[in-house]
């Protein structure tokens, strides 16, 4: 749109780029934790992702993935962009208090 590229309506709205709504912390590890929905629910717990990218996240904790799926370089740039911490022991420790004060 912004370079006057015409865009084709097939690839943009097909299935594989449909984004969801991902949980950073997955619902069942923050219940388990004694965490309450409406925490759980936090705005600042969602981001969006590809669809195949959710699904094959599911319900890992951010220590299983995080480090995986994002590259050391621009690490701080890719998390400041979905307006997350930085703290890398926040992740590797899956301290949701810690994720939600930041």
């Amino acid at each position: 749109m912004v370079n006057g590229n015409k865009i084709d309506l097939g690839i943009a709205l097909s299935k594989y780029n449909l984004k969801e709504y991902h949980h950073i912390f997955p619902r069942n590890l923050l219940k388990s934790k004694g965490i309450d929905s409406g925490e759980i629910n936090s705005l600042c717990n969602f981001c969006f992702l590809p669809s195949d990218s959710n699904k094959k996240i599911s319900n890992k904790a951010p220590s299983e993935y995080i480090f995986s799926i994002i590259p050391e370089k621009g690490y701080s740039e890719i998390l400041e962009s979905n307006l997350m911490p930085i703290k890398k022991e926040i992740y590797q420790k899956n301290d949701y208090h810690e994720f939600i004060k930041q």
